[in-house]
């Protein structure tokens, strides 16, 4: 059984250094599934500006529909 990877933050907004970590993960055999968990209340940083929540569920599944193995 291969391992699942999860990949939990704001995306407010996800970027290009979020991407490439799902790229990246994306390419190690050994991980069955990668999922994407955007988070309401960043615990590191004040949460004041955030997007709506659909909108960075939204931008996290247009990174995940290019991938087979990622799913939000």
């Amino acid at each position: 059984m291969g391992i699942i990877a999860v990949f939990g933050g704001t995306f407010n907004p996800i970027h290009i250094g979020h991407s490439e970590i799902i790229s990246c993960l994306s390419k190690q055999s050994d991980i069955e599934k990668i999922i994407i968990i955007p988070t309401k209340i960043p615990p590191h940083k004040e949460a004041d500006l955030l997007a709506d929540s659909i909108h960075r569920y939204n931008m996290c599944a247009i990174i995940a529909s290019d991938y087979d193995i990622v799913e939000v």
